[in-house]
């Protein structure tokens, strides 16, 4: 995220869709981090079974006019854990 109003990035996972987002009316995503950091690039999710299929997508977090606001995030991924 390159945007001077950054101020975290949240990390999210899903097992119920594949399009996991902290946007409001989504249901079935978990935060299973916050970075503060913009140049960190990595987090270990530990919370996993084999077999599953999990959807990670990361979402840039920052503020304007004293408001939170979705500045931008990747696409999701799907990874199926062995």
């Amino acid at each position: 995220c390159k945007s001077d109003a950054f101020s975290f990035y949240k990390v999210l996972r899903s097992t119920t869709t594949d399009n996991p987002s902290s946007l409001p009316g989504t249901d079935g995503t978990e935060i299973i981090g916050v970075i503060e950091n913009s140049g960190t690039n990595q987090l270990m999710d530990s919370s996993v079974a084999s077999g599953q299929t999990i959807h990670y997508r990361v979402q840039c977090i920052g503020y304007w006019n004293g408001a939170k606001i979705l500045l931008g995030e990747t696409a999701a991924i799907a990874v199926t854990i062995p």
